[in-house]
């Protein structure tokens, strides 16, 4: 199945989640969401890919930024983990009450 023939079989819902994937470059996630769109027949793995890649390649213009990879940047963002990981910072995330106590590790 072409790019062309796949794009067009999938429903309006599922081009936009796929558009809206590639442009954050979520590529594997979109290739995902493509296999899961419902088109019968079942597109195989690699035409999945394929659209994806062309998405890619027509979105590119409206693609995110990579992250920064320079070692300024990354030394920035580990500093940053360390003070939020350090004791008395308050939970990352909703359930999380940080370590576990010593004493009741012990249970």
């Amino acid at each position: 199945m072409t790019p062309h023939e796949l794009w067009t079989a999938l429903p309006r819902e599922a081009r936009e989640r796929v558009d809206a994937l590639v442009v954050r470059r979520r590529r594997l996630t979109a290739t995902e969401e493509v296999l899961k769109a419902g088109v019968v027949p079942r597109p195989a793995l690699h035409d999945c890919f394929r659209l994806v890649t062309v998405r890619t390649e027509i979105l590119a213009d409206r693609l995110v930024p990579p992250p920064p990879r320079d070692a300024d940047a990354l030394a920035g963002k580990a500093a940053a983990r360390a003070l939020a990981d350090r004791p008395g910072a308050p939970p990352r995330g909703p359930g999380d009450d940080g370590p576990v106590p010593v004493d009741a590790r012990a249970e």
